[in-house]
């Protein structure tokens, strides 16, 4: 609720809104109370035009804001597309796309360790279980 201070000196409902009011409940139904309805909407909208504006502004930056952001994030996935995927290394002047073979002997032998291992768990456990 408004003080008179905030209304400037005056309080919430004027002399003059109170006779147009009045003056309108004489007139018929329906015309009347549209009349007060559109009055009081004007009224309403002129006391909170200015915080009205700011909200507005507010949401015309934040969607500013979003759509620049938009086309940033666009422009991005565009520039990573053109990139290659994988940049192979140069040795000797011939990219090198295939593992070393102290890599391959290393894999190799970590998957027979694993499989050995997965072999050892079985049978172990069918023992276990039968006896």
């Amino acid at each position: 609720m408004q003080t008179p201070a905030q209304t400037g000196g005056t309080t919430g409902t004027s002399i003059v809104d109170l006779e147009f009011i009045r003056n309108q409940a004489g007139l018929p139904d329906e015309l009347g109370s549209e009349a007060v309805e559109a009055y009081h909407r004007a009224v309403f909208r002129h006391h909170h035009a200015a915080e009205l504006e700011r909200c507005q502004q507010r949401r015309r930056i934040h969607e500013d804001r979003v759509d620049y952001l938009e086309s940033r994030l666009k422009r991005t996935w565009a520039r990573l597309g053109e990139l290659e995927k994988l940049i192979p290394a140069s040795v000797e002047g011939a990219p090198d796309v295939r593992p070393s073979s102290p890599w391959n002997a290393w894999d190799l032998g970590m998957f027979m360790a694993a499989a050995a291992g997965i072999v050892c768990l079985l049978i172990f456990g069918v023992l276990n279980v039968s006896f």
